[in-house]
């Protein structure tokens, strides 16, 4: 079976070089770190596997980055064919259920996919008021420039104190014009509401990325927090690309970490000692730390190897 073409937008290299040590019995780990050096080595595969060759003539230290890259492309559609082959790689279909993946080990699974980035969020909660009113500027821009203007004029145009004062105690409502336009029209929340969101969410999502995959008739999601270091390309670049709510479909391919029924919570234990004390504390914190980032009835939990659009 001819293999697809792949566009990678994330590729966990350590995964993949883990599982490619256990698949193919011997497959060492060539550089990591940036090194220029150019020497190759040829290291000879145990066992009778036909892509022992292949996988040896990648061993080898390249010049630069985006080489290695490369290489981590060709590594890792020869691991997923061979997951395949074995067995080992589940491909999810409409069949499939919260309950039924649970027993599988590597999932694969496409749809079109939602990225969800919690430090973006937070970054437009805490600026939301300072763009919000740059927007409102330019909607009302001319009548507050046309007040202005009138208020300038009639200053100008008499010398009575009383009446200079009258023109410039308008003047100081109409400063307020900007503000109530966007208070309105939603431009505006409370300085105090964003402090509390803020302090929330900083606590809550830590800054993470969260990549959502919708299988096509499916009644549930897959969802995966991505280690930033592991993407081909920025948050914004993606979202430029591809919309946080993609238009394509998208594979993801990782190891299941949460399926099923929920697990209830731990049994409350006699605080007799500091050991015990601190494991109630845990059960709270879990608690707690659910009320973020626990799993949903509808949604499956992935730690992603790799995630690609096939062309």
């Amino acid at each position: 079976m001819e293999q697809s073409i792949k566009s990678f937008i994330y590729l966990d290299d350590y995964k993949l070089y883990s599982l490619s040590s256990q698949m193919f019995q011997g497959f060492t780990e060539y550089i990591i770190s940036g090194s220029t050096a150019s020497t190759e080595e040829e290291e000879k595969q145990k066992g009778a596997f036909a892509s022992g060759k292949m996988m040896s003539d990648i061993l080898k230290k390249e010049k630069s980055s985006t080489e290695k890259k490369y290489l981590h492309d060709y590594a890792f559609n020869l691991l997923e064919s061979e997951l395949s082959n074995r067995g080992i790689l589940h491909t999810i279909t409409s069949t499939d259920t919260t309950d039924t993946i649970q027993s599988k080990g590597i999932v694969k699974v496409t749809g079109r996919a939602v990225f969800n980035d919690y430090s973006s969020l937070q970054s437009t909660m805490s600026r939301f008021n300072s763009i919000g009113e740059s927007f409102g500027y330019f909607q009302i821009s001319d009548q507050l420039k046309a007040i202005k203007d009138s208020v300038s004029n009639a200053l100008n145009a008499t010398k009575d104190r009383n009446q200079k004062a009258k023109i410039k105690n308008i003047n100081t409502r109409t400063n307020s014009l900007l503000k109530n336009y966007l208070q309105e029209n939603g431009l505006h929340i409370a300085d105090e509401d964003i402090k509390h969101m803020l302090n929330i969410m900083e606590y809550g999502f830590h800054g993470e990325l969260e990549f959502r995959v919708s299988p096509n008739g499916l009644p549930f999601q897959l969802s995966a927090i991505l280690n930033r270091e592991y993407l081909r390309d920025s948050e914004a670049h993606f979202v430029s690309k591809y919309s946080r709510q993609t238009e394509y479909d998208f594979t993801m391919i990782g190891i299941i970490t949460q399926s099923g029924k929920t697990n209830e919570s731990l049994a409350e234990r006699e605080p007799n000692g500091i050991k015990n004390a601190c494991l109630n504390l845990v059960d709270k914190l879990t608690i707690v730390e659910n009320i973020f980032l626990g799993r949903v009835d509808n949604e499956c939990i992935i730690d992603p190897i790799a995630i690609y659009r096939e062309l």
